[in-house]
């Protein structure tokens, strides 16, 4: 299943390919409606694909994962489109508030705040409806319910207002740019961060949600009211970032998130081990509190990320080098997992067995510990851009000045 769900998640990690044609090729006169129209016509077909397919009894994998990857696709279209429009926004008001080298502006803070809001609303509502159909609905069911999704993305894009814009660019002078820009320290030392941040830490994720279901015996239900309370923390995460943690320096945010992240990682190893019950604390009850905490924690470091990734665009490819920041990181998670999958069987963690999963969750947690000593190596230089172009041709302009 690790493999599967790295494999499908493939699409995240190419976004700046999606960037990089959006931003050059506008369609009638659009660099982002149709690209958001494409993104959702193909999310709602995926799906619909999918509920079908759950309705035969010989699945064929290579087709389930060909859906797995149109699905992810469609949203990763949609997120690089979106992206690219928060990044435009954000550089307009990192320009505004002046921005300092070291923390987000009101203005950068109170957008990221608005756009992960609404995603955790959304991940509540569907999440509830989880919690409600996890044993009394069909896989059929589901899947339709899921395709409405997109389905509603489709309306909300084909309602969105947009300039038309005519000028095109080609995907070459793109690239160009996009190269240029990760040459820059401020740019290449953040991405580096944010990928081994992922990367270097094994994913134990199966691992763990088939011990939930073999040994520990969670239910459905519990499984998915766990994904309602990791929106609920998500978005109390929210609050407690634009009313505690804004203004404090970046790399002080990471550090100290990145720190609690390593204790908290040790509750999944308590869980093993039943440190929990000598303690007289239900499995429940323990896997609830750690997961909210750390959910809260894990959207703590996201937003400062989201500000410099939006921060550091440069004009004219704000999709390219903002998704390059995205799939960055996704690819160190697809990375993560693999690694995981990779190591699992040394440790002795296969299907059923679980007598080495302590060692293996062992060694996540040391793990986990490198990032905290590249906190203050990679992440310095991270002031907004002190001057913006507004138009692409002067960015052709300025390209053909360098050449």
């Amino acid at each position: 299943m690790e493999w599967l769900l790295s494999l499908a998640a493939l699409p995240w990690s190419v976004k700046p390919l999606y960037g990089l044609v959006s931003d050059a090729r506008p369609v009638w006169g659009l660099r982002r409606k149709p690209y958001l129209i494409l993104g959702a016509l193909l999310g709602a077909v995926s799906w619909l694909s999918l509920a079908f397919l759950s309705r035969g009894e010989d699945i064929n994998q290579n087709v389930l994962l060909a859906l797995l990857v149109c699905s992810n696709l469609s949203t990763a279209l949609s997120d690089v489109n979106l992206d690219a429009m928060v990044a435009e926004r954000a550089a307009a008001a990192a320009k505004e508030g002046g921005a300092g080298c070291e923390t987000g502006t009101e203005g950068e803070d109170a957008l990221q705040t608005l756009c992960w809001g609404s995603l955790s609303i959304g991940g509540l509502l569907g999440s509830g409806i989880g919690m409600a159909t996890a044993s009394s609905a069909s896989p059929f069911f589901i899947f339709s319910i899921t395709a409405l999704a997109p389905l509603l993305s489709l309306l909300a894009a084909a309602l969105l207002p947009e300039k038309r814009n005519t000028v095109a660019t080609s995907v070459k002078l793109q690239v160009t740019s996009l190269i240029s820009a990760l040459k820059q320290p401020r740019i290449h030392r953040p991405l580096a961060f944010f990928f081994l941040q992922s990367a270097l830490v094994p994913s134990v994720n199966q691992a763990m949600l088939f011990f939930s279901t073999d040994v520990l015996k969670f239910s459905p239900e519990f499984l998915a009211a766990q994904g309602v309370l990791a929106y609920l923390g998500f978005l109390l995460g929210s609050v407690v970032y634009s009313r505690f943690i804004s203004g404090i320096a970046f790399s002080s945010i990471f550090f100290y998130s990145q720190a609690a992240l390593v204790v908290i990682s040790l509750g999944d190893l308590f869980l093993v081990l039943r440190l929990n019950i000598a303690l007289g604390i239900p499995d429940t009850a323990f896997a609830v509190g750690s997961d909210s905490v750390a959910t809260v924690i894990g959207r703590l470091t996201l937003q400062p990320f989201l500000v410099i990734a939006a921060r550091v665009c440069p004009p004219g490819c704000e999709g390219a080098l903002y998704a390059f920041f995205m799939s960055t990181s996704n690819f160190g998670s697809t990375v993560s997992g693999i690694f995981g999958t990779f190591i699992s069987p040394y440790f002795g963690v296969v299907s059923g067995e679980y007598g080495g999963l302590p060692k293996l969750l062992a060694f996540r947690s040391c793990c986990m510990v490198i990032p905290l000593f590249l906190v203050h190596i990679l992440l310095r230089d991270l002031s907004a851009p002190t001057e913006k172009k507004s138009t692409e041709e002067e960015i052709v302009a300025k390209m053909k000045k360098n050449e």
